[in-house]
């Protein structure tokens, strides 16, 4: 029958060849895709029965298989779904555990990287606090930090990210606001602290604390990117030299 059919398809072709070419490009363009689905409409039917003759056995063999192991399947379904949990869990552990410890080297610093990037701890490379973790940095060692690392932007950067990511910038500039009237005076910076902080002599005058205020403060502004509690440090200082 397929065969009669794909003779008269043929023979209907030839006939009608002269009319197509006379036709227009998007009309010959509809008639060439029913042609194509018509030839593939009798692919499908000279194929299919083939294959379902060859599916259908296998699908009743497989279910067989599975009705004849069903009960030692149940009998160890436990033991499977420990071992299962078990592997799982130890994947994830290691995915997590490989993505934490990545690392980039700057000019100045070490920095750990976790799986989406971001900086989580880092260590100071050269300088005054060579071998040191920036966390077990305070405020005072931090801004000295800051100024080793101004001449390199990537250290800079990364830098920068980390103090943010490691304080929350809101909560701490609310907390270093109240700190400057409620600190006690044991914990206040010195006015030789104060002048290594902001990068003066023991005698600066007015003009020069002011000076050398507003351009760290510029640096590390937390609108800025910079920390909030290393601008508190910066403000204390200040006011420490100009009050005194």
């Amino acid at each position: 029958m397929i065969r009669i059919l794909l003779i008269a398809a043929f023979i209907l072709a030839i006939i009608n060849l002269p009319a197509y070419f006379r036709l227009s490009k998007e009309r010959r363009q509809r008639v060439r895709k029913l042609i194509l689905i018509g030839i593939i409409i009798l692919l499908v039917s000279r194929v299919l029965p083939g294959l379902f003759g060859i599916i259908i056995p296998l699908l009743m063999a497989l279910v067989a298989g599975l009705i004849r192991f069903l009960p030692v399947l149940i009998r160890y379904a436990p033991l499977l779904h420990r071992l299962w949990f078990s592997w799982k869990q130890q994947h994830n552990s290691t995915s997590n555990h490989e993505g934490i410890h990545s690392t980039i080297d700057t000019r100045f610093l070490r920095i750990q990287l976790d799986q989406l990037g971001q900086p989580v701890s880092g260590e100071v490379l050269i300088g005054k606090f060579s071998g040191r973790l920036i966390q077990s940095l305070n405020t005072a060692e931090l801004a000295q930090l800051f100024k080793e690392c101004s001449s390199d932007k990537q250290s800079m950067d990364v830098l920068q990210r980390l103090i943010r990511r490691n304080t929350n910038s809101q909560s701490s500039h609310q907390q270093s606001s109240r700190s400057n009237h409620s600190r006690n005076r044991s914990n206040r910076l010195t006015a030789e602290q104060a002048c290594k902080l902001l990068g003066l002599k023991v005698n600066a005058s007015r003009n020069e604390i002011i000076t050398a205020h507003r351009r760290l403060i510029q640096k590390n502004h937390p609108d800025r990117g910079g920390s909030a509690a290393l601008a508190a440090q910066i403000n204390e200082a200040r006011d420490v030299l100009l009050n005194q």
